[in-house]
């Protein structure tokens, strides 16, 4: 497996993110702190900047020194046949990110971005019940949202083991619940998933997502570098893994998946890796000779501003 960058861009104006989703060609960003999400066209000019959460001036979680919401769980569903995208808070702040947006995107018939904000206060709650899900003394952290054919999984960072939880939701169902037309919760099919090892230590994931039937991931480590061992520095890999769908008889759930991280390798720009911290990932082409494209994000928060990278992925 190979991923190189192949093309950089600064995003002039855009304060520093924590996620994106790529949608018919438009590129949609979560600011970090979760206040806007920015719309950008495929020359990375912005033609939307959407309100979500009102800012509070606070610096609530830190992330290399700025405050970040943790908002960064992103990924498009269709509604009645309409674009909507769907922002989940990790859960790890209570009152701060236990909540989600869901947004419609225009249509021919209404030009308009209309933003839902939904309470998941006690659906977190809910799954934190699970001790499959959340140990003892821990807490929920949705890290990452993928979508299938007819599944939403979200993945829960265990952060007292070397594990991910995925929570396995049937599409339809969850669709239901996210527009609050159910009174109960969704009940996830829980799987435990090891986290990528760097250098035999379990990193987490920064992006996620679902492309070809396939689990596209980000994560960064901070390793010793190369040339001194003194000095630490960061390095970013892009990962995959199989993932497949499932059905829905009688109210059990199968899952005939195979599972499991297939390949991982280091980020390069000419030749070379690439040594800053990647926190995205959306995949959107499939070219002929059979190589993926990738855009990544990368967040420079000592100068305040917003790159986006191009990869070319061969597996």
């Amino acid at each position: 497996m190979q991923a190189r960058i192949i093309k950089q861009a600064i995003l002039e104006g855009l304060p520093t993110a924590s996620g994106m989703e790529i949608i018919d060609g438009m590129i949609y960003i979560v600011s970090k702190d979760a206040t806007f999400l920015f719309c950008l066209d495929p020359y990375l000019q912005v033609k939307q900047k959407i309100k979500l959460l009102e800012s509070t001036g606070q610096e609530v979680f830190q992330t290399q020194g700025k405050s970040d919401l943790g908002f960064g769980a992103i990924t498009s569903i269709k509604i009645n046949g309409f674009n909507h995208l769907v922002i989940f808070g990790s859960g790890l702040l209570p009152s701060q990110n236990d909540k989600a947006f869901l947004v419609k995107l225009p249509t021919p018939y209404n030009r308009n971005f209309l933003v839902w904000e939904r309470n998941m206060q006690e659906f977190y709650d809910f799954l934190s019940l699970n001790e499959e899900i959340v140990e003892p003394g821990s807490s929920l952290q949705i890290e990452g949202v993928a979508k299938g054919r007819d599944f939403l999984v979200l993945f829960n960072r265990k952060r007292k083991s070397a594990f991910n939880t995925a929570l396995y939701f049937y599409l339809e169902e969850f669709i239901e619940f996210i527009q609050a037309h159910t009174e109960g919760f969704p009940f996830p099919l829980v799987l435990q998933e090891p986290l990528p090892l760097v250098e035999k230590k379990p990193v987490g994931f920064t992006g996620v997502t679902l492309f070809d039937e396939k689990l596209f991931f980000t994560i960064t480590a901070e390793v010793v570098s190369d040339t001194c061992e003194e000095e630490m520095v960061m390095k970013s890999y892009l990962g995959w893994g199989k993932v497949n769908s499932f059905d829905r008889l009688r109210g059990m759930e199968q899952i005939p998946m195979q599972q499991g991280l297939e390949a991982l390798t280091q980020i390069t720009k000419d030749e070379e890796i690439y040594k800053r911290a990647i926190l995205a990932v959306s995949l959107f082409e499939k070219t002929e000779e059979e190589k993926y494209i990738a855009l990544t994000l990368v967040n420079d928060d000592a100068k305040g501003y917003l790159e986006l990278l191009m990869l070319e992925v061969t597996l």
